[in-house]
C-alpha cells in the first residue's frame, strides 16, 4: 500500500516523528501493532522491510510513528520527505487487549518502546472506569520526546532516567514498584514495551505479585507476516512467532526468553 507522507519531523537525539495519510490503516489499527516499511526508494536494497510500531492511528486518516535512527534501515527513512509515498504493509500483529476487570491500566515504556503506549493510553482515556498512570523510562530527557502525550489533568507520568536529568533517578521499574505499595491499585493490569532488561524486569514483578501484565516483545523481523520463523518465542503453548503471534504476549505465557 502506498501511503503519502504527510510530515517527517526531525527531533533531539536522532528520533523521526513521520506521519502518513493511510486511511485504510488508521481504521484497522490496534494499540500494539505495527508496520512493515520498504526503507529503500530507487533500489529493493536493502530487501527486508523494517518493523515500525504504530505510535497512533486516528481519529482521521492519519497514522504516527516515532522512530530513532540507529542503523541503515533508519537511515533511509530518515532520507524520505514530505508528498513522497512509501510502500506500507499492515497492520500486522496482534497488539494490546483490554481485560474486562481491569480497573487501573498500569503502562511502562523504555526507550524506544514509548511509542506504542501512545496510541494505548489515547484509547483508554476517557474511559469513566479505569484509572490509567503511565511510567516511562529512558537514558535521558532527550529520550523522552513525546512523554506531553500522555499528560491528562492531575495525572502526569511518572518519568525514570539513569542520568537523572529528569524524573527518577533509576529504573523505571523502582517508581512502579513504590506506586503498587503505596497506592494500592484496584485490579491493574500491566501493559508494557521497551528493552529486553526492561521486560523481564515487569515480568518478574508482575509473577511475583500476581499482576495481570501484556508484554510488547522486541525481536528481529524478517518478513512480518510468520512465513520466515526468524522470531521465534518459547510459550506454554509451544513456539510462537513475535511478527503474528505477537509482538504482545501475556507475561506468564513466556517460558524462555528471547536469545
Amino acid at each position: 500500500m502506498l501511503c503519502r507522507i504527510i510530515s517527517h519531523e526531525i527531533l533531539e537525539s536522532g528520533y523521526r516523528h513521520l506521519v502518513i495519510h493511510a486511511p485504510d490503516i488508521a481504521r484497522a489499527a490496534r494499540p500494539g501493532e505495527f508496520l512493515m516499511l520498504k526503507v529503500s526508494q530507487d533500489t529493493y536494497d536493502p530487501i527486508l522491510r523494517r518493523p515500525i510500531s504504530i505510535m497512533d492511528a486516528g481519529p482521521g486518516d492519519t497514522v504516527e510513528m516515532l522512530y530513532k535512527v540507529v542503523g541503515r534501515g533508519t537511515g533511509l527513512l530518515a532520507e524520505w520527505r514530505t508528498d513522497m509515498c512509501l510502500d506500507i504493509v499492515g497492520p500486522l500483529g496482534n497488539g494490546f487487549h483490554r481485560p474486562d476487570t481491569m480497573r487501573t491500566a498500569l503502562l511502562v515504556g523504555g526507550g524506544i518502546g514509548i511509542p506504542p503506549l501512545v496510541f494505548l493510553a489515547r484509547s483508554l482515556a476517557g474511559t469513566p472506569d479505569i484509572r490509567v498512570r503511565a511510567f516511562l523510562g529512558a537514558r535521558s530527557a532527550a529520550d523522552l520526546p513525546m512523554i506531553h502525550r500522555f499528560e491528562s489533568p492531575g495525572n502526569p507520568p511518572v518519568t525514570a532516567t539513569e542520568n537523572g536529568d529528569t524524573g527518577h533517578k533509576g529504573l523505571v521499574t523502582e517508581p512502579l514498584i513504590r506506586f503498587l505499595d503505596e497506592d494500592s491499585p484496584e485490579n491493574p493490569v500491566v501493559f508494557a514495551c521497551g528493552p529486553d532488561p526492561m521486560l523481564r524486569a515487569v515480568r518478574e514483578l508482575a509473577l511475583y505479585r500476581k499482576i495481570p501484565a501484556q508484554l510488547s516483545l522486541e525481536e528481529h523481523m524478517g518478513c512480518g507476516i510468520g512465513a520466515c520463523l526468524g522470531c521465534v518465542v518459547e510459550t506454554r503453548e509451544g513456539y510462537q512467532r513475535v511478527c503474528t503471534d505477537g509482538p504482545v504476549f501475556p507475561a506468564d505465557m513466556i517460558t524462555k526468553w528471547p536469545g
